[in-house]
């Protein structure tokens, strides 16, 4: 029988809540920790004289961070998105609904 806290939830609920809370910050310390890696491939494209690309191809998208940071670094570009994973997939369908094309 679950343990009943104050306000009628149980344990377990409050467990599953804060586990969610923990992955989504977990999840924005990466997306901070990452803006590195989004500038090299900027600086790799100015070095080999690419500073604005007309296509973009964010192959392994998962969520579409990078390709949101490549749209707005190339806003002239056609980028696509590929995301194997289908949950993924679906979160990055649903994020980018309504967009020209993602």
């Amino acid at each position: 029988m679950p343990i009943r806290i104050a306000n009628g939830r149980s344990t377990e609920a409050l467990f599953i809540k804060t586990m969610r809370k923990l992955r989504k910050l977990k999840h924005r310390i990466q997306l901070a920790t990452a803006y590195r890696r989004f500038l090299w491939v900027e600086n790799d494209l100015d070095r080999m004289g690419m500073e604005n690309p007309s296509a973009v191809f964010d192959v392994g998208a998962h969520l579409g961070q990078r390709t949101l940071h490549f749209r707005k670094s190339f806003p002239t570009a056609s980028i696509h998105s590929f995301e194997a994973v289908d949950e993924n997939f679906k979160k990055t369908e649903v994020e980018y609904q309504g967009e020209k094309s993602y």
